[in-house]
């Protein structure tokens, strides 16, 4: 009975909705961020699995399926409005979360115990703000994808700097610093500008110059 079962129904909807987009996140959106889409891409063997344990991350993930549903359906006017509407309500609510994540590495800031821990949240900052910014890049005319973008950039000094003494590689912050490369390349073709230098150049380029195709 819908009258009687309402709470029941009502606790179920966000989770199969969130189940929902997260599949056409991996299904449509994944293949459409990468060259050559391959079932073990970064996007589904890196960031996925973060998003499992972040709720910024996951949200903003939600949002950006949202927002290409919102897209694809658009010869739908009911439907693009209200995936365009929950897009609006995850995007929200991921900044929030992303908002009180910073709040607390800012607050974290001259603090050297638990380093390990604040590089996994810092991360988990630049992975939700680099989903951020492909969420605004899908919806016509928006120019806040930008800036994420410099926010990414910052962020991501913000992680090299930190962790300029040691060797060993992070897969999941080379594959962002390779996701930021690319939107730079986007934006660059389209403007012509003498700000800061391509981010290839001056934070460890050796993560990028080990794949030919992908330097090509």
């Amino acid at each position: 009975s819908p009258t009687a079962d309402r709470s029941l129904v009502d606790s179920y909807t966000p989770a199969i909705l969130s189940r929902n987009l997260f599949t056409h996140f991996n299904i449509k959106v994944a293949p459409r961020l990468t060259w050559v889409d391959r079932p073990d891409h970064p996007w589904r063997k890196v960031i996925t699995p973060l998003a499992q344990h972040s709720r910024c991350l996951g949200l903003s993930i939600l949002s950006v399926a949202a927002a290409h549903l919102s897209f694809t359906s658009s010869n739908i006017l009911p439907a693009a409005n209200a995936t365009q509407s929950i897009n609006h309500r995850l995007r929200d609510a991921s900044l929030h979360k992303l908002n009180q994540k910073i709040n607390t590495e800012l607050a974290n800031y001259h603090s050297t115990t638990d380093l390990p821990a604040r590089d996994s949240t810092l991360i988990e900052i630049i992975a939700t703000t680099l989903v951020l910014c492909y969420g605004e890049m899908l919806i016509p005319g928006s120019t806040d994808w930008n800036l994420h973008l410099h926010a990414c950039r910052v962020l991501i000094e913000r992680y090299t700097w930190r962790n300029r003494h040691n060797e060993r590689p992070n897969p999941a912050i080379d594959f962002i610093i390779r996701e930021v490369a690319d939107i730079e390349v986007f934006r660059n073709i389209g403007a012509f500008s003498i700000e800061q230098p391509f981010i290839a150049d001056t934070l460890r380029p050796h993560s990028l110059l080990d794949d030919y195709f992908h330097t090509f």
